[in-house]
């Protein structure tokens, strides 16, 4: 846990993933760290936690750039017409206005930081309803939600690279 006083440093913000509760999402965790009010509406970054299988439709951002930069286990990326594997170490940069998705394939649970430039998607998980579990996520509510932000669901990832 952090000691540092940020009163002595005027900008300097600290975040740690056990200071807050997590969020539900698309079957999983998701931490939210960065916000646009301390960015000035630069960027917006989570990390998130998936168990095996678990991640995103297939779905667009017409509004912010998506990042992911992967720390543990495997992930089917889609992003376009391209699918790949990837696992820790990888930074992925998928443009707005192009279909992509994640999902995870490794045995063991994915996590990941998930950067939005501009800022502004971060808050999708404030304007959701409460979820208890991360096992089956409310698609339905989810979807009403996220068109507010300018998302927009394709449908279904492949399970994987192959298909």
């Amino acid at each position: 846990m952090a000691t540092i006083s940020t009163m002595s440093v005027p900008g300097l913000e600290i975040s740690q993933r056990d200071d807050r509760a997590p969020k539900m999402g698309y079957g999983g965790q998701i931490w939210v760290h960065v916000t646009g009010d301390s960015t000035g509406g630069a960027f917006g970054m989570w990390e998130g936690l998936l168990p095996p299988g678990g991640g995103s439709p297939i779905h667009i951002h017409h509004n912010e750039v998506e990042c992911i930069y992967v720390i543990e286990g495997t992930f089917l990326f889609l992003c376009g017409d391209q699918t790949w594997e990837a696992g820790p170490g990888t930074w992925v940069s998928m443009p707005k206005d192009v279909q992509h998705g994640i999902r995870v394939v490794s045995d063991t649970p994915g996590r990941f930081l998930e950067f939005f430039l501009p800022a502004g998607l971060e808050q999708l998980f404030n304007k959701l309803p409460e979820q208890k579990t991360t096992t089956t996520p409310d698609m339905a509510k989810i979807l009403d939600v996220a068109q507010a932000f300018g998302l927009e669901f394709i449908g279904p990832m492949p399970t994987s690279a192959d298909q």
